[in-house]
C-alpha cells in the first residue's frame, strides 16, 4: 500500500496480518446508539429518494401535454432531484457504520414508501395484494435489522488491503469475473432477445454488488477519518474505491436501462432486485467479514428474513393475480382507478391506430398498475 502522506504511520505486514485476523474474530461491539443511527440513515435515506423521484414524476405530471423539451428546469423536478441525492447522503452515511448484510435489505424501503404515498400525489390505487406486498417487506425490514450483525469494526485503508486479499472474497470475485465475461463474449442470436434480457439483467446485477461495496468502503473510511481521528484520505485507495464505485454506479444503471428497454419491467425488476440483493449479502458479507459474527441459529435466522424481503419484492413487482378479493382498492378511490384505466384505453387506441401500418413485434408487454410502475422507479434508484 502506498500512501500520499509521507509522514502516516505504517505497520510491518506481519503486524497488519495479526491485527486483521484478531479484529476478524473477535470484532469491536458498535454501541447502541450507532446501530441505531445506521439503520434510521438509510430508512431516512430511502424515503428521500423515493420522494425524491415522486415529485421529478409529479412534475412531469404537471406538465403534460407541454412541448417542453427542458423538463429538468421545472422547480419542482430540481427539488426532487435535490431530495432525491439527499437520500443517497443519507444511505451512505448509514452506510460506514451499518452491516451491508442488513443496510441492502434496507434498500427495499424506497419500494414500501412510493407504494405508500404515490395515491397521496398521483390519486393512483392501491390493492389489497399490493398492500400484503408491502406488509411482507416491512416485516422482512424489520425481521433482517433485528437478526442481522450489529457489530461495527474501525475501517481503515490497512483493514481494505487485508479484506481485498481474503481467500473467499477473491474466489467469488473470480467466479464473477469468469460469469461476466462469459455473458459478454456469449454470441447473440438472432431473436435472442430473452437471453439477452437476462444477460443484461444479470449484469446490472453484478454492478449493483461492487457498487455498493466501493460505496461503503469509500464511506467507511471518511468516517474512520472524521470520528476515529485517524486520516484515510491522504492514501490513494481510499479514492480509487470513490472512482470504482461511480464507474461501477454508471454501469448499474446503463445496463438496467437496457434490460428494461429490451424487456418486460415485470420480468427484469423481480430478477434484478433478487439478484442485486442476494449478491450484495453473499460479496459484502465476505469481504467485510460480518458473516463470522453469526452463529448456525443466527444465519437461519438472518436469511429467513432474507427470504422474507425476497418475497414481499417479488410479489410487488410481480403483475396482481385475477382474482377481485386481492384487486380490491384499498388506497385511493376507485373513481381513479376507472379514471386510469380510461386513459390507458385512450392510449392504446391511439397507439393501436399510429402503430399499426408499422407493427413487427408479435410480443406484447404487460401493463403495470400504477402504483407498481412507480415502485419499479423507486426500486430502479
Amino acid at each position: 500500500m502506498i500512501p500520499l502522506r509521507a509522514d502516516a504511520p505504517r505497520l510491518p505486514r506481519h503486524e497488519l496480518l495479526a491485527v486483521g485476523i484478531s479484529s476478524r474474530t473477535t470484532g469491536n461491539e458498535m454501541p447502541t446508539s450507532w446501530w441505531l443511527i445506521a439503520v434510521g440513515a438509510v430508512l431516512v435515506g430511502n424515503t428521500f429518494i423515493s420522494l425524491g423521484l415522486l415529485l421529478q414524476k409529479r412534475s412531469h405530471h404537471k406538465r403534460r401535454g407541454e412541448q417542453v423539451e427542458a423538463y429538468f428546469l421545472s422547480p419542482e423536478w430540481l427539488v426532487g432531484l435535490v431530495t432525491f441525492f439527499a437520500g443517497h447522503a443519507c444511505c451512505w452515511a448509514g452506510l460506514a457504520v451499518g452491516a451491508q448484510m442488513v443496510m441492502s435489505c434496507l434498500n427495499c424501503w424506497c419500494i414500501v414508501v412510493t407504494i405508500l404515498i404515490a395515491p397521496l400525489l398521483f390519486h393512483e390505487t392501491v390493492s389489497l395484494y399490493r398492500l400484503l406486498a408491502v406488509l411482507v417487506l416491512v416485516i422482512g425490514c424489520v425481521w433482517v435489522t433485528l437478526a442481522g450483525p450489529k457489530k461495527y469494526e474501525t475501517f481503515t485503508v490497512e483493514r481494505f488491503e487485508l479484506n481485498l486479499a481474503d481467500e473467499a472474497f477473491l474466489v467469488v470475485t473470480a467466479c464473477t469475473v469468469v460469469a461476466a465475461l462469459a455473458i459478454a463474449v456469449v454470441p447473440r442470436r438472432t431473436g435472442a432477445t430473452k437471453r439477452s434480457v437476462t444477460r443484461l439483467t444479470m449484469g446490472a446485477a453484478i454492478c449493483a454488488w461492487y457498487s455498493v461495496l466501493a460505496a461503503k468502503c469509500f464511506s467507511g473510511l471518511h468516517f474512520t477519518s472524521w470520528h476515529g481521528g485517524r486520516n484515510q484520505l491522504g492514501y490513494w485507495q481510499t479514492w480509487a474505491a470513490g472512482v470504482f464505485f461511480v464507474c461501477a454506479a454508471v454501469a448499474n444503471l446503463h445496463l438496467l436501462n437496457l434490460a428494461l428497454a429490451a424487456g418486460d419491467a415485470v420480468t427484469v425488476m423481480p430478477a434484478y432486485e433478487s439478484l442485486s440483493l442476494a449478491g450484495q449479502i453473499v460479496v459484502g458479507g465476505m469481504f467485510f467479514q460480518e458473516f463470522r459474527q453469526l452463529d448456525a441459529r443466527g444465519h437461519f435466522w438472518f436469511w429467513s428474513g432474507v427470504a422474507v424481503v425476497l418475497s414481499g419484492v417479488i410479489m410487488v413487482s410481480r403483475p396482481e393475480p385475477k382474482h377481485p378479493f386481492l384487486q380490491h382498492v384499498i388506497l385511493g378511490s376507485v373513481a381513479a382507478a376507472d379514471d386510469v384505466s380510461d386513459f390507458e384505453d385512450e392510449e392504446e387506441e391511439e397507439g393501436g391506430k399510429a402503430a399499426k401500418p408499422a407493427m413487427t413485434s408479435d410480443r406484447a408487454e404487460p401493463r403495470l398498475r400504477p402504483a407498481a410502475a412507480a415502485a419499479d422507479g423507486a426500486a430502479l434508484a
